[in-house]
């Protein structure tokens, strides 16, 4: 199964996926109730691992966000040393 999702940065990946695979091992199950007569299920839908990447993002934006940070931190740790 593959998702593109877009996360904002305040949620957590993993809680993410997380959600998104027990509602839908629920939904599934409760739909398809045959599905948990079977032995070589063990009660689990999902495997444990996922894989995450990112696409769509543009290199010279994410340059650019990360210098002006860079900048204020270096900025903020200038005039906050005595």
């Amino acid at each position: 199964m593959h998702l593109l999702v877009l996360i904002p940065p305040k949620v957590s990946i993993s809680g993410y996926v997380g959600t998104v695979k027990g509602r839908t091992a629920i939904r599934i199950l409760n739909k398809f109730r045959n599905l948990k007569e079977k032995p070589y299920w063990a009660n689990h839908f999902w495997t444990r691992g996922y894989c995450v990447n990112t696409v769509g993002l543009d290199a010279e934006m994410i340059r650019n966000r990360h210098g002006r940070i860079q900048n204020i931190l270096a900025t903020y740790e200038y005039e906050n040393t005595d």
